[in-house]
């Protein structure tokens, strides 16, 4: 058990870092900034959806006995 604590507290030493995760974030930001001025702009033409045709009615039968 010791080990594993010790182990423990060398892994968190190392990933906890000051100013790393700023930078990283940063990056992150900027990458979705880029992403999304690169979109294509979809014209309305294309988005609006076919009218579907309206449902008919069933055929009433009538009852042969």
């Amino acid at each position: 058990m010791d080990t594993l604590h010790s182990v423990m507290r060398t892994i968190s030493t190392e990933t906890k870092s000051g100013a790393e995760h700023l930078t990283v974030f940063r990056e992150f930001l900027r990458h979705l900034d880029s992403i999304q001025r690169k979109a294509p702009v979809k014209s309305p033409a294309k988005v609006a959806r076919r009218k579907a045709p309206p449902r008919r009615k069933p055929a009433k039968r009538s009852r042969s006995s």
